[in-house]
């Protein structure tokens, strides 16, 4: 495990999408983040919950209030409906599907889009009166500042986890495959083609796999529920 460092760690969490949103608003800059995550960690260690039975691994202290700029990786200057639009509505779903919402709102039933895929609704923006353009602008900064909703949060176009269940599985979904036998930590990709299910699981001792963080200065911990 000579590879494995602390500091690569957490690298890798701040890849899977964890860092607290206070560390977010903090940081100015990827390397200030990886300093403020770590600073917070060394006073919290990151817990997973061990759920019973199905071994479902959980980071039981990953309660993250975050609204939609953060959970999408959005910044609120992409908002402009510029030549980078198209790339935005592309990579999210639910905000096409708000700017669909919208096109019912001012333009009503008969003129409104037929559906939200992405040349559509890019069209449609195209075609938007500078009053209706400046509205749309104002209801998508609002609805950014809000936080996903449930329908949402198990969205693959959400970049930051929005809950525990899905930090662990990003976090050990890719990781390195040597690191999760000596944890003993398997990845769940689904049950059965069209499952829903996406989970890290262990099965084994808590104890020994608690021992190999320790030995190894990583900074969580396992606990059995």
């Amino acid at each position: 495990m000579s590879g494995l460092t602390r500091r690569r760690f957490l690298t890798a969490m701040l890849a899977a999408g964890f860092c607290p949103p206070e560390v977010i608003t903090a940081a100015a800059n990827p390397i200030d983040e990886l300093n403020l995550l770590e600073n917070a960690l060394q006073v919290e260690p990151l817990i997973f919950d061990v759920c019973p039975y199905s071994g479902e691994l959980v980071a039981a202290n990953y309660l993250p209030k975050a609204h939609r700029y953060i959970a999408y990786d959005v910044s609120p200057d992409e908002l402009t409906f510029d030549e980078g639009a198209y790339d935005l509505l592309d990579r999210i779903q639910a905000l096409r599907s708000r700017i669909y919402w919208f096109s019912i709102e001012t333009k009503g039933d008969h003129d409104a889009l037929d559906d939200w895929e992405t040349d559509m609704v890019h069209d449609f923006i195209d075609t938007l009166s500078e009053e209706n353009r400046v509205e749309l602008k104002r209801q998508l900064q609002a609805w950014f500042a809000e936080e996903p909703d449930l329908e949402e949060r198990d969205s693959h176009d959400i970049v930051r986890p929005t809950d525990g269940r899905q930090l662990a599985f990003r976090l050990f979904w890719d990781y390195d495959p040597k690191v999760l036998d000596a944890l003993e930590i398997s990845v769940v990709e689904g049950d059965h083609p069209g499952s829903t299910y996406y989970a890290a699981e262990m099965q084994e001792s808590v104890d020994l796999a608690n021992r190999f963080a320790e030995e190894q200065g990583m900074p969580w911990r396992f606990r059995r529920r």
